[in-house]
């Protein structure tokens, strides 16, 4: 996002407590302030000082399956945020609030469109409808413009460092890790109600996904309300993106599934949002570019 933004010449600061992110990032690379956003003060003193006209809100634990595990940590971070931020703009004179919220938000279902049914089946998920509410009330009674750019399944990375995703429990990093150690990629469940039994997703490189925000913060506001997904509107398994995964490391390994996990839909994917085509963006990178890509980081690094 931050090398997006600095592509396209848009002044910006990172706020992050570095909790989950890593410092050495953006270190001497970009400029940012380390602080809470769950801080209003801070992010009113932050936006008064820097005369900032936006604000994007990317302040969120990520993981679904832990967020069933620990669900008390992802209301605590993920909403409080989305409070904070809300109190922040009865104080300022913001134009646009950008939310990264999720497609988990739709639950199981095919070819979502931004007017499908929420059913949420995850704490963290759960989070992200409740932010995407608090956000655009906030929005609305301070006459700026609400997006909530709803991610389908990031991955990949970029030619410039510390691109890659590393969680523990993500898709791509837990298998190019067991392929690295040896050991054989794991997929859990495998007796889904899908075509190969393993779970089905819309991936979406990083670099479209970044893409999609510099189209989205450029854009006129209209002081109103958008949902918009951010995906590919490519249906694509788990087992599948695995067995491209060894192919492209030249793995012999096979894979090895074991019990499903609670939070895990059995399928997301969406039709690509008309309303972001209209402006000017779309998918630029294959799933093979992506998996690509974040072999030959992990590898060249």
């Amino acid at each position: 996002m931050a090398q997006a933004f600095r592509e396209s010449e848009i002044e910006f600061i990172v706020l992050d407590n570095f909790s989950s992110g890593l410092l050495s990032r953006i270190e001497n690379i970009y400029e940012y302030i380390e602080g809470d956003a769950m801080n209003s003060d801070l992010i009113i003193d932050t936006c008064l000082k820097f005369e900032i006209t936006g604000i994007i809100n990317m302040a969120a634990f990520m993981q679904a399956r832990e967020s069933v595990r620990d669900p008390i940590k992802y209301w605590k971070n993920n909403l409080g945020v989305a409070i904070a931020i809300a109190e922040a703009l009865y104080h300022l004179k913001i134009e646009k609030v950008i939310l990264s919220s999720s497609c988990s938000v739709y639950g199981n279902t095919k070819d979502a469109t931004e007017e499908t049914p929420m059913s949420p089946l995850s704490p963290y998920a759960q989070t992200k409808v409740a932010s995407e509410q608090v956000l655009a009330q906030a929005c609305l009674e301070n006459k700026c413009t609400f997006v909530s750019l709803r991610y389908f399944n990031a991955i990949g990375g970029g030619e410039f460092p510390f691109s890659v995703d590393t969680k523990e429990e993500t898709l791509i990093p837990s298998v190019f890790r067991n392929i690295l150690n040896g050991n054989n990629p794991v997929i859990f469940g495998d007796s889904f109600p899908t075509l190969d039994g393993t779970c089905e997703r819309d991936f979406i490189d990083v670099r479209d996904l970044a893409d999609a925000h510099v189209k989205v913060a450029t854009s006129i506001g209209n002081s109103e309300c958008e949902y918009l997904n951010v995906s590919t509107g490519l249906n694509i398994s788990v087992l599948e993106i695995v067995n491209l995964a060894l192919r492209i490391s030249g793995s012999h390994l096979k894979p090895e599934f074991v019990a499903s996990k609670k939070g895990d839909p059995a399928a997301i994917s969406a039709k690509p949002s008309l309303r972001l085509m209209e402006m000017g963006w779309h998918a630029n990178y294959t799933v093979e570019d992506s998996i690509r890509d974040h072999w030959k980081f992990i590898t060249s690094n």
